[in-house]
């Protein structure tokens, strides 16, 4: 960017320069509005938004491009796809700062059901403003991960404690995996997912362990379910479904899921956006190549990037699926 501004001549670099200003202007003022209607508890997809959305900012990138040296400006935003983008981004980004905010405002409370369903409900709300680039979800995330996390550990410990009940408890899920590791796997799909998950449910229905013990036998059964799907002569990719749905049906066992399935998704919805651009490029480079004097090694080696490119697309769209349908949006 640095080196694009220096190679300016003065005149375009000063068009550059009113350019982000107004940019920059008009988002904050956008901003300020999606921050207040967050705090008024209204809703992303509310009419507000929409208007935003689909009124201002067209109208805003006109002015721009009209009063801007077009070169300047096309080097500056770039497609009219990016640009809804950028503000988009940046408002989702805001969403999530303000949220992080709320929860560690509420994770030292005492107040367990209260602050419990307030906690949910930003996770909630968490989910459904969507994901931010890579490089700025992790630290969003961690951030609000570590205000939940304090809060339901505070509270787990507060209610936990050792008991008869919870040694009788231990008991029966360490029943469980045995049978779970004499269980002969099936070779339908179907039909495995069906016994896994039956295995799942029972297991969160037995209830607490001693404390000492918790990250014991849960990694136990955990590796039970493991081999069996791997003594199952399902297909790579079909055991990779059976896996993903396990850890997501393991996640919303949780009473803070909410927020882990929340990054789950966008992590997932961030690597399939990747993939399609890759797909693009590989597609437009072997028509590329067909039309030229290119090797025929050179056309199937990419046309083999290409057939693997759609396969793993197939695979976390199946896989967002799976979160869709196990962790619906209310």
């Amino acid at each position: 960017m640095l080196l694009t501004i220096v190679n300016l001549e003065m005149e375009a670099a000063m068009q550059l320069l009113i350019a982000v200003t107004a940019l920059l202007t008009v988002a904050t003022l956008l901003l300020f509005t999606v921050t207040i209607l967050l705090r008024l508890k209204h809703n992303w997809e509310d009419n507000k938004m929409r208007e935003y959305k689909d009124q201002y900012l067209p109208i805003i990138f006109e002015y721009l491009e009209g009063n801007v040296e077009l070169s300047v400006f096309q080097n500056l935003i770039g497609s009219n796809e990016l640009k809804s983008r950028a503000i988009e981004e940046i408002a989702v980004k805001l969403i999530k700062n303000v949220e992080g905010e709320e929860a560690e405002k509420l994770k030292d409370s005492s107040e367990w059901k209260t602050t419990t369903d307030k906690l949910i409900n930003l996770q909630k709300k968490w989910k459904e403003t969507g994901p931010v680039p890579n490089k700025e979800s992790d630290k969003l995330w961690k951030r609000f991960r570590a205000a939940c996390d304090h809060f339901f550990t505070r509270k787990s410990n507060y209610f936990s404690g050792d008991s008869e009940a919870h040694v009788e408890n231990l008991k029966l899920k360490q029943a469980l995996i045995e049978r779970v590791k004499a269980h002969n796997p099936s070779s339908k799909f179907s039909d495995l997912i069906t016994d896994i998950e039956q295995y799942q449910n029972e297991y969160y229905e037995i209830g607490f362990v001693p404390i000492e013990k918790k990250d014991v036998i849960r990694d136990e059964f955990r590796h039970a379910i493991e081999d069996l799907i791997e003594r199952s002569e399902l297909t790579k990719d079909q055991q990779s479904l059976i896996r993903f749905r396990v850890k997501i049906k393991g996640i919303l066992s949780s009473p803070k899921s909410n927020n882990k399935i929340a990054f789950e998704r966008d992590k997932l919805v961030n690597k399939l956006q990747s993939l399609r651009n890759d797909l693009s490029v590989l597609e437009n480079n072997v028509g590329f190549f067909k039309q030229t004097s290119s090797s025929e090694d050179t056309i199937n080696d990419f046309q083999k990037k290409i057939d693997d490119s759609k396969a793993r697309i197939d695979l976390l769209e199946n896989k967002i699926d799976i979160i869709d349908e196990l962790d619906p949006i209310d």
